[in-house]
């Protein structure tokens, strides 16, 4: 008997509950029990399930571009300064007295004055005389009497003031003028003009830029692979044939 008959009948002894010696027949002739032949088996396979990394993981740096945004902003569109301001003289009309012609001294000269003065000259001069006379009643007496001297007037030119220079005072002569006066002389001051204010536009970083590392896990999924259980080969099987004899 060979070796792989020895171990289908240990086999089939085994499955049947029969001693191998009566599985054997103990030799042709007799009534066959059940028939075997020698088939080739084909390899088991079987379908296990793994975990594959389709794609590895990653890091991945994410820019954000900075937001800006508009504000309106209060800026010195001219700056304050000083400058000269000039001012004219003014000038108006003013009266004012202006001599013509200065005070003096005239001098004039006079002719002497004379007068005519009469003079009494004595001719005869005075005496004096006794007179015999009568009073009312017949009483003689015997009178002194002055007898008055003899006169005659004569004329003559008396100088009562000599001739000379006379001085006359001559006032001054005025008239009154209108001139142009300066009423308030020119001048230069500093004048500080305050600075100019506006309103712009101006842009302004609402959100800074940043920048962040974003990992990415990697991406598993579930692989389904064949595999070799157990390698095919020749083995027993069953095949009909109750009732035949060998």
């Amino acid at each position: 008997m060979s070796r792989e008959m020895i171990v289908l009948t240990a086999i089939t002894a085994a499955g049947l509950g029969v001693s191998p010696a009566l599985a054997g027949g103990g030799g042709c002739g007799g009534q066959v029990i059940a028939c075997y032949q020698k088939v080739q088996a084909p390899d088991l396979y079987a379908t296990v399930a793994r975990q594959a990394v389709v794609r590895p993981g990653y890091s991945e740096t994410v820019h954000t571009p900075a937001v800006m945004a508009t504000r309106a902003v209060k800026v010195e569109t001219t700056p304050g300064r000083w400058r000269s301001e000039h001012h004219p003289a003014v000038y108006g009309t003013a009266t004012r007295k202006v001599m013509v012609s200065p005070a003096r001294t005239e001098y004039s000269t006079t002719a002497p004055v004379f007068k005519t003065v009469v003079e009494h000259i004595t001719v005869t001069p005075a005496t004096v005389r006794w007179e015999n006379k009568r009073d009312l009643f017949g009483r003689e007496k015997m009178c002194k009497v002055l007898v008055p001297a003899v006169t005659r007037g004569a004329e003559r030119k008396v100088m009562v003031s000599p001739g000379g220079k006379v001085a006359h005072h001559v006032p001054a002569v005025y008239k009154e003028v209108a001139e142009r006066v300066e009423l308030k002389p020119a001048r230069t001051e500093k004048v500080y003009q305050p600075p100019v204010f506006g309103w712009v536009e101006q842009s302004y970083v609402a959100r800074p830029a940043s920048s962040h590392v974003v990992n990415h896990p990697p991406v598993v999924a579930t692989e389904h692979n064949k595999v070799l259980v157990q390698r095919g080969g020749l083995s027993w099987q069953p095949i009909g044939g109750h009732g035949h004899h060998w």
